[in-house]
């Protein structure tokens, strides 16, 4: 787990704070929220800022220890998506007048 999951985790379950609640709070998608607590989706950096006024913590500690989302490419293993990789290029099949990537997509 991360610091942002851990943190994240320990302050909600201190303060009896589901997902939903925080979430509606902070104005995110509920799935969103849940992701990020799950270690799923790295916020951006706002939204860090945002979590550490909402729990009323410094937000300077929140942002130097929060993950950031060039980070995650040299995680391995650790439930990250790879969600930095560039979206292939996507090509208009005369034919079926259907578009497709060149390969696997991406999960995001």
């Amino acid at each position: 787990m991360s610091w942002l999951t851990d943190r994240l985790t320990t302050l909600m379950e201190e303060r009896e704070l589901s997902v939903r609640a925080v979430a509606r709070q902070l104005a995110l998608e509920r799935s969103r929220m849940a992701k990020i607590v799950a270690g799923a989706a790295l916020p951006n950096e706002d939204l860090v800022k945002r979590f550490a006024r909402y729990f009323g913590e410094q937000v300077e500690v929140w942002t130097s220890n929060a993950p950031r989302r060039d980070d995650a490419r040299s995680l391995d293993g650790a439930g990250w998506f790879s969600i930095l990789e560039p979206r292939k290029e996507l090509k208009l099949d005369a034919r079926y007048g259907a578009q497709h990537r060149d390969s696997e997509p991406t999960v995001y």
